[in-house]
């Protein structure tokens, strides 16, 4: 669905983000090659998967728009 989208809508999936709350979420951004950031209330000391974590949806998209040029990083609490 995601490639599939990207051709339709020229989208270039290495600059993109994708942001959900399953573990299927972020293996289907990593795959089509995209930044992730899994939003999970309680954020262990450390997790495994997403390049960012956030407890919600608006601290989600603090972490897209102020990472640094696509530089996957662990951001911790």
């Amino acid at each position: 669905m995601l490639l599939t989208a990207a051709q339709e809508h020229q989208i270039d999936l290495s600059s993109s983000w994708i942001v959900g709350d399953s573990e299927s979420d972020i293996e289907a951004g990593r795959r089509a090659g995209c930044s992730t950031v899994r939003i999970i209330a309680d954020l262990p000391a450390e997790s495994e998967g997403a390049d960012c974590f956030a407890r919600s949806l608006l601290e989600a998209s603090e972490r897209v728009l102020t990472a640094p040029d696509k530089i996957a990083r662990k951001i911790r609490p």
